[in-house]
């Protein structure tokens, strides 16, 4: 008898724990400017608190932006345009940085090194502007990477608010 009561109470602290991590991950994509994308990306999370958070949408990033970073040279060798081709080659470039940074992040994050982190995502969502703009720079190109440019920067700019709120909630 004692067993069942166990894993009964075992189970509603389990039931409990998953509704505040869900209400926690709802509250907080609410604060960033892509509250949907943010909760499409984390609503599974079973994280209860920002730092926790952070490292998962950072992870969540840097998966995505691995992702963009190989499927570049498929774009490279369809594309017919020369400015394209080397447009293309110049954003392999930036989102090889991002994904370096995105790698260090883990460290920084550990280190509490905040600012670097927000330097480093700031500069993310820069390179995917850079990215877009070389490739929508000669006249009558259209970029290959709009879609991908566009959620990589939205990604990132839900780490950075979360960033500020971390920053806020320790200040």
């Amino acid at each position: 008898m004692s067993s069942k009561i166990f894993f009964f109470a075992l189970f509603l602290c389990i039931i409990s724990i998953s509704h505040q991590a869900s209400q926690f991950i709802t509250q907080s994509c609410e604060k960033t400017p892509f509250k949907d994308l943010c909760i499409s990306i984390l609503g599974s999370s079973k994280a209860v608190d920002l730092l926790s958070l952070i490292k998962e949408a950072l992870e969540i990033t840097l998966s995505y932006g691995n992702g963009v970073l190989t499927s570049i040279p498929e774009l490279q060798n369809k594309a017919t345009n020369p400015h394209t081709k080397v447009a293309l080659k110049y954003c392999e470039e930036v989102y090889g940085n991002s994904v370096s940074y995105l790698n260090e992040s883990r460290k920084a994050i550990e280190d509490k090194a905040y600012y670097d982190l927000i330097a480093w995502v700031t500069g993310d969502i820069s390179d995917a502007v850079s990215c877009e703009d070389a490739l929508t720079d000669y006249p009558g190109t259209l970029s290959p990477m709009t879609a991908v440019n566009t959620k990589f920067q939205q990604y990132s700019a839900i780490i950075l608010e979360f960033l500020y709120l971390l920053q806020k909630q320790n200040y």
